[in-house]
């Protein structure tokens, strides 16, 4: 029976270490061995959002990490202030009041979790950091393009335990990027002018029913422009960062009357990787989605078995180019005439288009440039033209030239033929 309740207890004290390392939820334990309740710990969370101009392709995140910094100085007066009187803007007013009181008015004072003694010992879970990649995937059928949706999100967790004061303890959580991290412009990640960096954790510690300390409550928030809002992390609906991707759609078009309109012109494309380290997508010929393309690797570069081919009206698209990274994307686009004909050649909306012209044949091949520094759109659809015109046989009228005399000397003979008759009805 010892045995069976000592691994009963191990388990328990397993479990509960467990779950502070995950760091995903506010927890509640029992009594530790030191007469105080078990730590509690809260999420902190960072939300990317990622956007695309169609819906139901996967998206991948850039590379991007945030750093959490907690209490690296003593808060100023304003800050241990912040919502505690009753007359304060914001949606922690309800939190805050008790038995129709203010903090203030209840006559309890907020104090600084990094300066004062008996405070509840915090801890953001090390190394504080949370980071984006391109292995961070939104599934395609989460791609709704719907408000709240397209998200990314990850988590830390912020260890609390009970300290030997009871009281409501404020502590400061800074968010920066992470040392080594792209910025947000090489990143292409952007972020709205209600962005704050900083989040404040009020931490209640109270005698329970058996006069122990310990953590009752939990409060995470912001406080910005005389207004404080209730926040998990940094998920608020103002704050996540946002990587806005588009799409490029190359288009073929074949014209002229000799042109053969069904036949699948080759075509091969690159684009170049402008430092966000993400992925992208591209629907082929066959309209099968190639999901996690590698920037800077040559798709159907060689044209051989696995070609890229485009007939008359058919295009291919290219997903998930980001839209707001400070270098841009480039988009190269080869075309290869695999036919004995000597096609006259054309493209549009390209940097610099190619004009007109001819002497496009089986031996030469046709490239076009787009940068998206040069795209006003959120979809651009650039057009490789290709045509082969109808032409006049020559020895044409010679041939026809005999058959027409027979006709004329014919006609010539009917008529002197009438003039006669009808001259000799006359004479009679």
């Amino acid at each position: 029976m010892k045995k069976i309740t000592a691994l009963v207890i191990a388990l328990i004290m397993a479990l509960t270490l467990g779950t502070t390392a995950l760091a995903t939820s506010v927890t509640e334990g029992g009594e530790d061995a030191a007469g105080t309740s078990a730590a509690h710990v809260v999420a902190l969370k960072k939300s990317l959002k990622l956007t695309d101009t169609t819906t139901g392709i996967a998206l991948y995140a850039p590379e991007i990490s945030f750093q959490y910094t907690l209490n690296a100085e003593a808060l100023t007066a304003d800050e241990l202030g912040y919502n505690t009187k009753s007359g304060d803007a914001g949606d922690l007013n309800k939190d805050y009041m008790t038995n129709g009181k203010s903090i203030e008015e209840a006559g309890i004072k907020v104090r600084d979790g990094l300066t004062e003694t008996g405070a509840p010992a915090v801890s953001i879970a090390a190394p504080a950091i949370l980071s984006f990649s391109s292995t961070d995937v939104l599934p395609a059928e989460m791609n709704t393009g719907n408000e709240g949706d397209n998200l990314i999100v990850k988590m830390l967790g912020i260890n609390i335990s009970a300290g030997t004061v009871p009281g409501i303890y404020r502590f400061r959580i800074t968010e920066s990027l992470a040392e080594g991290s792209k910025s947000r412009e090489e990143a292409g990640v952007t972020h709205n002018e209600n962005y704050a960096q900083v989040r404040y954790l009020d931490v209640y510690v109270t005698y329970d029913e058996a006069d122990q300390l310990e953590v009752s409550n939990a409060v995470l928030f912001r406080y910005e422009n005389g207004s404080a809002t209730k926040t998990e992390g940094w998920t608020s609906a103002n704050d996540p960062e946002m990587y806005e991707t588009v799409d490029v759609t190359v288009k073929k078009t074949i014209t002229g009357n000799l042109a053969d309109k069904n036949h699948e012109f080759p075509f091969s494309f690159n684009v170049t990787d402008p430092a966000t380290g993400s992925l992208y997508s591209y629907k082929d010929d066959d309209a099968e989605i190639i999901a996690g393309a590698a920037f800077g690797t040559q798709v159907n570069e060689a044209y051989l078995s696995s070609v890229l081919g485009l007939e008359n009206g058919s295009t291919f698209t290219i997903y998930g180019l980001p839209k707001n990274a400070a270098v841009k994307s480039t988009v190269t686009v080869s075309e290869k005439n695999d036919t004995p004909d000597t096609y006259t050649y054309e493209t549009r909306n390209f940097d610099a288009d190619q004009a007109k012209g001819s002497g496009f044949d089986a031996s030469t091949s046709l490239s076009a440039v787009v940068t998206e520094a040069d795209v006003n759109t959120d979809r651009t659809d650039l057009e490789f033209i290709n045509t082969l015109e109808d032409i006049s046989p020559t020895g044409v009228v010679m041939r026809v030239a005999p058959y027409a005399l027979i006709l004329f000397a014919g006609i010539a003979l009917i008529l002197v033929s009438r003039k006669r008759k009808a001259a000799e009805a006359e004479e009679e």
